[in-house]
């Protein structure tokens, strides 16, 4: 993941530019367009170099003045699973996806070894 400082100049960068067209985007989050970012927020940390976990955690996105502005939209389907229905193993392609689901929601340990049943 990236640093938020990051984030946060490209909001800075876009405000500037747009207030050129219009005033009013100064005061928008990145200038009035929408961003799209895609990733898995549950996967990697941003990096500090020497930093400690409290320095870790404050450079997430999360931790940015821009989160409260940030829609999140989940996917829910696993598209490099999902086959089509003719396949002989759909079904536990389907229970794969499904409990891959789970763990990274954190409904399942992640110390668990075997596949439910």
């Amino acid at each position: 993941m990236t640093h938020r400082h990051a984030f946060e100049a490209v909001d800075r960068t876009l405000k500037d530019l747009m207030k050129a067209v219009d005033p009013l985007l100064e005061e928008k989050p990145f200038g009035g367009k929408v961003i799209v970012f895609g990733g898995d927020f549950r996967q990697i940390l941003p990096v500090v170099i020497k930093g400690n976990r409290e320095d870790i955690v404050k450079s997430c996105l999360q931790r940015s003045i821009l989160w409260t502005h940030i829609e999140l939209i989940s996917l829910k389907i696993n598209m490099c699973l999902f086959r089509t229905e003719n396949q002989p193993d759909v079904i536990e392609q389907r229970e794969f996806a499904e409990w891959l689901l789970k763990v990274g929601e954190g409904c399942i340990p992640t110390n668990a070894l075997h596949k439910p049943a």
